[in-house]
C-alpha cells in the first residue's frame, strides 16, 4: 500500500515533542525590549532571543523591540522592526534580513539527502505597514545549498505557511552546529537579487537569493511585526498546518538560556561547538 502524504503528517505530528524553533511566540527577550540606530555591521541577536539579525553594508537605519500584541489570538508578543532612517541608493552589497539557526541533530527527521526527503514547512504571522514583497530562504550550511520563496506582507496579521519541497543531495550534520539558516530576507543589493530565485534546492548562489523584493528600507514608515514562528516536516496549507506548540515560560526560557543567559549586569554565552548558531 501506497504511504500517503497525510498519512506521513501524521506521522510527522505525532513525532512532535518540542518545537524546533526555540522562542517562536518570542516571549523571551533577555538582551533587552529596545534597540535604536541599528545599521551596517550591527548582526547579531539584539532584542528577541535566538531571532538573529543581520545588517550589512547600508545607510539605512532601523529599530528592534519585542513589542506587545492584542490583536492576535494566541500571542501576546512579537518582534517588530521599525525603519528610521531610509535608504532608496542600492548598493549591490547590502542586506537586511532576520534569521532562524537550527542544529543537524534536531533535524534529523527531515531526512535531508536521501530519497524520502520530507518537506520543510515554514509559517509566521507578520504584520506590517503596507504589502511588500520579502523572501523567506533556507539554507542547509553543511552543503552549501539552498531554496527561496516570495511572500507578500499585509497591513494587518498574516499568516504564512511556506513548505519547501525535501532535497535529496546532502545530509544534515548530526551535531551541536547550525545546518539550517532560515531567512527572512527584508532588504537586498544586486548581488542578492541579480539572479533567478531559487524556487528548487540548488547550490548556493548569493545572486538567487532574493530576486523580486522590496524593500525595507524604502520610507521611514516601513515596519514588520512577527511572531508565532513554527518549522514542521511535511507538506502542509494553512488549514492542514499543525497547531503552534506553546511551552511554558519558564521551559521557553531554560531552552534560551542554552545559548546565553544573563547573570546580574553581565551576560554570558553558552558556546555549543564550532559554528554553532
Amino acid at each position: 500500500m501506497a504511504i500517503t502524504r497525510a498519512f506521513k503528517n501524521a506521522v510527522n505530528l505525532e513525532r512532535r515533542k518540542t518545537p524546533l524553533v526555540v522562542n517562536g511566540d518570542m516571549a523571551i527577550a533577555q538582551r533587552g525590549t529596545t534597540v535604536t540606530g541599528l545599521g551596517d555591521g550591527d548582526e547579531g541577536y539584539v532584542t528577541v532571543d535566538r531571532f538573529r539579525h543581520t545588517a550589512a553594508a547600508s545607510s539605512g537605519r532601523f529599530t528592534s523591540k519585542q513589542t506587545a500584541v492584542d490583536d492576535l489570538d494566541g500571542f501576546q508578543n512579537c518582534l517588530e522592526l521599525d525603519c528610521t532612517t531610509a535608504d532608496t541608493s542600492i548598493a549591490s552589497t547590502e542586506l537586511l534580513q532576520i534569521d532562524c539557526r537550527l542544529e543537524g541533530q534536531d533535524l534529523q527527521h527531515f531526512a535531508k539527502g536521501e530519497t524520502n526527503a520530507e518537506y520543510i514547512t515554514v509559517a509566521f504571522y507578520a504584520k506590517a505597514d503596507a504589502a511588500v514583497a520579502y523572501a523567506c530562504e533556507l539554507r542547509d550550511i553543511d552543503n552549501g545549498r539552498h531554496i527561496s520563496k516570495l511572500f507578500t506582507t499585509g497591513t494587518d496579521w498574516t499568516h504564512h505557511v511556506l513548505s519547501f519541497p525535501g532535497d535529496t543531495t546532502g545530509n544534515f550534520g548530526d551535531d551541536a552546529n547550525e545546518s539550517l539558516r532560515i531567512s527572512l530576507i527584508l532588504h537586498a543589493g544586486s548581488n542578492f537579487t541579480e539572479g533567478t530565485l531559487a524556487s528548487s534546492w540548488a547550490s548556493y548562489n548569493d545572486a538567487n537569493s532574493a530576486p523580486g523584493i522590496g524593500s525595507f528600507y524604502a520610507a521611514t514608515t516601513r515596519s514588520l511585526k512577527i511572531t508565532g514562528f513554527q518549522v514542521e516536516a511535511g507538506l502542509y496549507e494553512e488549514e492542514t498546518l499543525p497547531p503552534f506548540q506553546y511551552e511554558s515560560h519558564g521551559d521557553n526560557q531554560r531552552r534560551c538560556q542554552r545559548y546565553f543567559y544573563r547573570q546580574g549586569d553581565e551576560g554570558n554565552y553558552h558556546p555549543l561547538g564550532s559554528g554553532v548558531c
